[in-house]
């Protein structure tokens, strides 16, 4: 759980990527879905697939995050981010396939996260 958006409020943010050399991990964020508000249909979740997805939401791959690997474990260890259970392999794999297959995925993105995703 990250401070993001409006507000700052904690989102949940999902480690897609092992660590690079040059330290950062891609995170992707899954947001609500809001009646009549458009969002990327790649990958959703109907509530339920992690303890924080409560109701229908989407993977957010217009705005990944890159993250420094020990800015991470900081910033757990100071209680600004909180940890939360992995994701099942089966919805981590299908969110991971949405970072190629989502219109909203950079081409830095994709390239960035076919280099160091997650074996």
């Amino acid at each position: 759980m990250i401070p993001s958006g409006p507000g700052n409020l904690k989102h949940l943010f999902v480690v897609v990527t092992q660590r690079c050399g040059d330290g950062q991990h891609l995170l992707i964020s899954i947001c609500s879905i809001r009646p009549n508000i458009k969002h990327d249909a790649t990958c959703e979740f109907d509530g339920g697939e992690h303890e924080f997805i409560t109701g229908p939401s989407y993977v957010y791959y217009r705005k990944p995050d890159m993250r420094l690997s020990t800015g991470i474990s900081r910033m757990v260890d100071k209680g600004y981010f909180i940890a939360k259970q992995d994701f099942g392999t089966r919805h981590f794999v299908r969110l991971c396939a949405g970072v190629a297959a989502s219109p909203f995925t950079t081409p830095s993105t994709l390239k960035y996260f076919q280099a160091n995703r997650v074996a």
